[in-house]
């Protein structure tokens, strides 16, 4: 009995199946990365637009450039969106950060303000550092039972001549008084006692 044609016919079928479930594993991959993308984008324009009713935004983070760009991001695009809707919510769960970074929130906010919306901003957890400054934005302030709020005069680092070393120190006693109005603005303790 000549068994080449049967073993010809089973190359041939398992070449043919080979390829058959290559090409399936192909489809279900672009089905799969369809569905991926599909998700990304969908998944995001519900969570800009789910909370775009209620306005609540959870700053549970480290205050950075990234962190602050997504909220002014988000926060934009709420107030795109519905432009009657006069009143925003900030959650603060943060240990503070990048002080120029915050600055930027809070002038971003600021100017919201300056159009009429009514912020509110709490604390839950910690708003410390950079985070207890931003907490002074709101209209209304709000911290849970057992939340801590928490300022310190501003921390870093110099480097170089001591000319630079001296500008840097000039800056950063300038910087410290510009937060610490902030805060007197929004205390009954003097800049002297903060």
């Amino acid at each position: 009995y000549d068994h080449s044609d049967q073993l010809e016919e089973d190359l041939l079928r398992a070449k043919t199946e080979k390829a058959k479930s290559e090409q399936e594993y192909i489809e279900l991959k672009k089905k799969r990365i369809g569905l991926d993308i599909w998700y990304r984008k969908h998944a995001q324009k519900e969570d800009e637009a789910a909370p775009s009713e209620h306005r609540i935004y959870s700053f549970c983070q480290d205050v950075t450039k990234v962190s602050v760009e997504k909220c002014i991001q988000t926060v934009s695009i709420w107030m795109r969106s519905n432009p009657e809707n006069k009143k925003l919510k900030i959650v603060f769960n943060s240990p503070g950060g990048d002080v120029f970074a915050g600055l930027a929130l809070y002038d971003y906010l600021q100017e919201l303000k300056n159009q009429d919306v009514e912020i509110e901003t709490m604390a839950f957890g910690m708003a410390a550092s950079m985070g207890g400054i931003l907490l002074q934005v709101g209209n209304i302030r709000k911290m849970g039972r057992y939340s801590w709020l928490m300022i310190h005069e501003i921390s870093g680092a110099s480097y170089g001549k001591t000319s630079s070393r001296e500008d840097d120190m000039k800056f950063t006693k300038r910087l410290e008084n510009q937060l610490v109005s902030i805060l007197a603005e929004r205390s009954k303790y003097s800049k002297a006692q903060i």
